[in-house]
């Protein structure tokens, strides 16, 4: 498995070992808002220039499935390793931290999921799930949609609810070919419920927060479980006092009984 990495500030890992979990965040309410618009907007495109038919069937029977509205909350990671333009955009120019996450990020990773009752155990039938790399080519995410489309049923029922979740697919993975750089993988889960009359009774596992852009939701994903620890180790930022190593060590220990390695960066950034 690719290893992969999450940059972010001293002040966010401090709330991570306090609280045991990570927040997969909502999607809608990202760095750039108009990033989750964009898969959306290219697989409509293709099927109503080359499939009228399905375009004008799905236009009519996908508000009653549409996932727009209803959540979707991912993780970003990337497979770049102490990487200056990930500490200048994500790691708190230099002054954060980057956290090396191991195999069981993505294995059943939603069997990790915590609501605010303490819900722990298989994810409930209510998320959608998925994991894997952005991404970035256009002709790539055009030939994802035609091989998609095409070997949709013919004759399957509810095709609405098949295209309501590839919808939400294209918006997660697909990014603009300006991003490659990041070398950006994702996780995520979605309310995405078997009825749309059932939605609005299936939002415990959902927590709100304030964010960058205003009140915002959140699930959480526990990292420090003995059971199925998910962080390999800590990389301080370039920025960073080495004093904090020792620091961060010994509050993890404290809080969970736990001994990850931390180093420092050996990115040199002015």
């Amino acid at each position: 498995m690719t290893d992969l990495y999450h940059y972010t500030s001293l002040k966010a890992l401090f709330g991570i070992i306090e609280s045991g979990v990570i927040h997969l965040g909502q999607s809608e309410m990202m760095n750039d808002p108009e990033e989750y618009s964009y898969g959306g907007r290219l697989l409509k495109e293709y099927v109503k220039e080359n499939h009228i038919d399905l375009y004008r069937e799905f236009k009519k029977d996908l508000g009653l499935y549409s996932l727009e509205y209803d959540g979707a909350y991912l993780l970003s990671l990337t497979s770049l390793e102490d990487d200056v333009s990930q500490w200048r955009q994500y790691g708190d120019n230099g002054y954060g931290i980057s956290i090396k996450f191991n195999s069981s990020i993505s294995n059943n990773f939603t069997s990790l999921l915590v609501n605010k009752k303490g819900y722990q155990g298989n994810a409930p039938e209510l998320f959608y799930s998925d994991y894997g790399p952005c991404i970035y080519d256009r002709k790539e995410q055009i030939k994802i949609i035609k091989d998609r489309l095409n070997n949709m049923e013919p004759l399957i029922e509810n095709k609405a609810f098949i295209f309501s979740e590839f919808d939400l697919y294209s918006r997660i993975f697909f990014k603009q070919e300006a991003y490659k750089g990041e070398s950006e993988y994702r996780i995520f889960v979605s309310r995405f419920p078997t009825s749309p009359i059932e939605f609005n009774n299936q939002i415990s596992d959902v927590s709100y927060k304030m964010g960058y852009y205003g009140i915002t939701e959140y699930v959480s994903l526990p990292i420090f479980k003995q059971e199925k620890i998910l962080i390999d180790e800590i990389c301080i930022g370039p920025k960073v006092n080495r004093e904090n190593i020792l620091n961060i060590k010994k509050m993890i220990y404290k809080s969970h009984h736990i001994d990850v390695n931390v180093k420092p960066s050996l990115t040199k950034m002015r």
